[in-house]
């Protein structure tokens, strides 16, 4: 029986998952149907259905609002990353499984409460986090699970660049929607939790270089969310973390991913 899916959020991310449908669809691995898709601009919502019918063979149903959504069993959140806490948690009152693309919320405490809505009504939830699921990542993590570098005791992720360009969209170089340290480093950190489990202490600290960005037209967008963070993590394995993120380097950068083991690296 194919699961019912309604994608929230038919901006960028929402199409590129229809493509990732379309994918999965082509390896046999199309379990469901999207039945619905839904975005504040009625606009972007048409364009999404329409790329879903040239795609699917199919077009979904047109929703503005996600509480409209009727006959769903699941939804794909691709909306600003502020909205996640609020929308996601009214889908799994309703009695739908959530897919969220990352970051999943904003803060610690949205999350939880993410995490408590789900368990409260029974429904699955999921994080679209991507880097996890490359071939190569998958490899890594094998290598580390069958002990090919023996204890791992120390990972050091430290990335350098940028300088005061825009980072794809002057949107995340804004706090309220997260950042650029939130909408970047996320995928590091989870990559580091998928190598070596479940983090239980953190010490950090972060500051703002760039007040302005400079996209790639040389208009200026304002930035007002940290672009330098430096922290220090232990893992409930006792293994330890130094985790760097510059998004406002300038000149020499660098990007190091490294794992120490008793037995190698």
């Amino acid at each position: 029986m194919s699961v019912r899916v309604a994608l929230c959020g038919c901006g960028g991310m929402g199409q590129r998952h229809i493509k990732g449908m379309q994918k999965l669809r082509a390896a046999g691995r199309l379990s469901f149907e999207l039945v619905a898709v839904c975005d504040l601009f009625n606009e972007s919502a048409e364009r999404a259905a329409d790329l879903a019918a040239d795609l699917l063979g199919r077009r979904p149903a047109v929703h503005t609002d996600l509480r409209t959504l009727r006959d769903v069993d699941a939804v794909i959140l691709t909306t600003s990353p502020e909205t996640h806490a609020e929308l996601g948690i009214a889908a799994l009152q309703m009695g739908m499984h959530v897919l969220v693309e990352k970051p999943m919320t904003l803060t610690v405490s949205e999350g939880r409460r993410l995490v408590q809505a789900a368990d409260a009504h029974g429904r699955k939830l999921a994080v679209a986090e991507n880097y996890r699921r490359d071939p190569s990542n998958r490899l890594a993590k094998a290598l580390l699970d069958a002990g090919a570098i023996g204890q791992p005791y120390l990972s050091i992720q430290s990335t350098s660049g940028g300088g005061e360009r825009v980072a794809i969209t002057p949107w995340r170089h804004r706090r309220a929607k997260g950042g650029i340290i939130v909408d970047m480093g996320i995928h590091y950190a989870d990559l580091q939790e998928f190598y070596l489990g479940q983090i239980d202490r953190v010490v950090g600290m972060n500051a703002l270089v760039d007040r302005e960005r400079i996209d790639a037209q040389g208009q200026r967008h304002p930035s007002d969310s940290e672009d330098v963070m430096a922290g220090v993590a232990r893992f409930q394995n006792g293994a330890l973390l130094h985790y760097l993120m510059n998004r406002a380097g300038r000149g020499a950068g660098h990007f190091v991913r490294t794992i120490h083991g008793t037995g190698g690296s």
